[in-house]
């Protein structure tokens, strides 16, 4: 969403974070929002969001991480649900059917990673849901705003450069979740003999939310 320091895109971003809440959160998922422009203010341009994710600097974003409760509210249940639903008892050849029904979408799992797969529906649905309860009471104008969201996982790397689509962990930060220290934190004239780095692991961004 451009601009969303506006007045009606203000309103239109706390009713955009309040319905993905309450998409998610049941299932152990928290948000944060941040802008597109802080991330590339932070982070090397080769990991920069770049004009076809956020082809502005004010384009809102949201990053998504999955707190504890998300292993037993959401991927236990999927699990048994895919296997109740399709009466398959192998795992790997429920992964591959969801290969199949999902195919032509952006970012698809390995047919190797159940966890990721019951991410990749839930954030599916959770976006696919908000958008349409949204739209039902915005003006055309507004809905358009809503038209190029989607869900960037961790995984996802840019298939020429094999660089990430994004850097999770930078986007924690800028969104306020979490605190990711660099080198220059350091503070001067006292010896800092060994910087030790921490992953953490960011599950996913939301972008593209376009003018």
């Amino acid at each position: 969403m451009n601009n969303p320091s506006g007045g009606k895109d203000s309103s239109l971003v706390q009713c955009i974070l309040k319905e993905l809440a309450e998409e998610l959160s049941p299932y152990g998922f928290d948000i944060s929002p941040f802008l597109s422009g802080w991330y590339d203010a932070n982070i090397s341009s080769k990991v920069r969001l770049g004009s076809d994710l956020a082809p502005y600097e004010d384009c809102l974003c949201i990053c998504l991480i999955s707190s504890p409760q998300m292993f037993e509210k959401t991927f236990i249940p999927t699990v048994f649900d895919w296997c109740k639903e399709s009466g398959i008892e192998s795992l790997d050849n429920v992964l591959k059917c969801l290969k199949t029904r999902f195919c032509g979408s952006r970012f698809l799992p390995g047919c190797d990673d159940p966890f990721d797969w019951t991410v990749f529906i839930r954030l599916q649905k959770a976006l696919s849901n908000s958008v349409q309860n949204l739209k039902l009471n915005l003006t055309p104008d507004e809905s358009t705003k809503l038209n190029n969201a989607e869900w960037i996982p961790d995984y996802a790397i840019r298939p020429v450069t094999r660089l990430p689509y994004v850097h999770v962990q930078t986007a924690g930060h800028v969104s306020g979740m979490a605190y990711f220290h660099q080198p220059s934190d350091s503070i001067k004239k006292k010896a800092v003999p060994i910087v030790e780095s921490v992953c953490i692991h960011i599950t996913a961004v939301g972008s593209g939310l376009g003018k």
